[in-house]
């Protein structure tokens, strides 16, 4: 044993903290900037929040409203995206997609509206949270204006699914359905041009899908 080095029973301990403090500091870092991204569109939330209040134009007031929809949207898909510990860096978009579409019906205040939801579990990559979000929120947003106007009651269903190799979400309404002829990146529709540019981020595309009655739209988009 002469010229070999003393055995250290504590040696392989002493390696661990560094690395064991190395990664509850990155954790840390993560909680914090999640919690400033959080604190942040909050703020620009209160803040469209009051302009809305005090634009006495209706136009802008409706304009104004739907900023803030859309704000909302990405902060619910970033809360729930960093809230998943087990599968850090997913999002559930079933979870994601059943929630919202009932919350956005229930801040519209529309009891005479019907929502039915059908959704498979889904996991995405969290930079496709926020596109997926914003897409949600135009299409059931877009039914609750056009395919369920005030006054009239009406059904809304958004399903969640799987086509071939795809993904597949749609939104349908049983309203008045949409102009005869009308595309996607139709200059006279905003939110469908959004939600067409937010369907090829996905790598996907925006169908309109003929109906006898109402209006159904899908984002279809591949699963990789």
């Amino acid at each position: 044993m002469t010229g070999a080095d003393p055995i250290d029973p504590q040696g392989s301990d002493r390696a661990e903290p560094p690395a064991r403090a190395g990664f509850d500091d990155q954790a840390a870092l993560i909680d914090e900037v999640n919690h400033r991204v959080k604190n942040a569109l909050q703020q620009v939330a209160s803040l469209v929040r009051l302009q809305a209040r005090a634009a006495t134009d209706p136009a802008t007031r409706q304009a104004l409203d739907t900023t803030l929809g859309r704000i909302m949207a990405v902060g619910r898909a970033h809360e729930q995206t960093y809230r998943v510990r087990e599968d850090q860096g997913d999002f559930d978009a079933g979870l994601y997609t059943r929630t919202l579409a009932g919350d956005l019906i229930g801040a519209a205040g529309r009891d005479d509206v019907a929502l039915e939801t059908e959704v498979i579990s889904v996991w995405l990559d969290a930079r496709q949270a926020t596109p997926l979000a914003l897409i949600l929120n135009e299409l059931v947003t877009n039914a609750l204006k056009h395919g369920c106007p005030a006054g009239r009651p009406g059904r809304i269903r958004v399903v969640l699914g799987t086509e071939g190799g795809d993904y597949r979400l749609s939104v349908s309404d049983d309203g008045p359905g949409l102009p005869a002829g009308l595309a996607p990146r139709s200059r006279t529709s905003l939110g469908l041009r959004a939600v067409d540019a937010l369907a090829r981020q996905l790598q996907g595309r925006l169908v309109v899908e003929p109906t006898k009655t109402g209006a159904s739209l899908a984002v279809v988009f591949p699963r990789a």
